[in-house]
């Protein structure tokens, strides 16, 4: 029997595969880690780079990548889908966005490019709707561990987060002469960080049954000692893009 002939519109062209490109994948609700320039004149949204201790540098290095080949290199996708210069103000929108995972997709910088970006900053900001500006910190690990050993309140006032993930840091409280407390006194606990472990164990959750978790294991062994708490850094914020010579933005 005689095979069926193909004429030239049976035939399609594979899609072209950019050796210089790379996706990775963020599993983890904590911030992404990326120092991103959004004021580069391709109109494109380019990476400074993964600051020390942050996840971006742990999902680089859990691929056996330097995480400095991604200096200069640019996000063109999200979660399987790639955006044009016209769709960077939604590919932002993709980056913030808490859901993980989150697979995000890089082409990597040329020489070239590399030279005609300035990255010489050792530290890169984020412009909150407050005005005020949330530099990196080059600390050793995602989650502050604070380790409360005396007999001392926590001194800590606790509030939901907008999207009911966790319980975020609210205030500080202070004892009865006005003293400062454990936690305030420690200098690593931030206003609005994520409350993430209790003794080791992790309370966060998109169900709400860990943050409930939350509540009652801190009823249970809050007023033990020693006691070890885990913050993480907030992953919503209200950011404002402004297009200013040098400005980047932390995501």
């Amino acid at each position: 029997e005689d095979l069926p002939k193909l004429s030239r519109h049976h035939i399609t062209q594979a899609e072209s595969i950019d050796e210089r490109e790379i996706e990775l994948v963020w599993r983890e609700k904590v911030p992404l880690g990326l120092n991103i320039l959004t004021n580069d004149k391709s109109g494109l949204l380019k990476i400074v780079d993964f600051p020390r201790g942050t996840q971006a540098r742990q999902v680089a290095q859990s691929k056996q990548l330097d995480p400095d080949i991604f200096k200069g290199s640019t996000i063109v996708g999200v979660n399987g889908r790639k955006y044009g210069i016209d769709d960077q103000p939604i590919l932002f929108a993709a980056l913030k966005d808490p859901a993980r995972p989150k697979a995000i997709m890089f082409r990597l910088a040329s020489q070239d490019n590399l030279q005609r970006l300035d990255l010489s900053s050792s530290k890169a900001t984020t412009k909150c709707t407050n005005g005020s500006k949330v530099e990196n910190e080059n600390s050793t690990s995602i989650v502050k561990t604070v380790d409360i050993v005396d007999k001392v309140e926590i001194g800590i006032k606790f509030a939901k987060t907008q999207d009911g993930y966790a319980y975020a840091v609210s205030g500080f409280l202070r004892d009865s002469s006005g003293e400062v407390l454990a936690s305030e006194k420690n200098g690593e606990v931030k206003f609005g960080d994520l409350l993430s472990h209790v003794n080791g164990t992790l309370v966060l959750g998109s169900n709400g049954d860990e943050k409930s978790y939350a509540l009652s294991l801190l009823g249970e062994v809050g007023g033990m000692r020693p006691l070890s708490l885990g913050f993480v850094k907030p992953y919503l914020q209200s950011v404002i893009i402004e297009r200013n010579v040098g400005e980047e933005e932390v995501i």
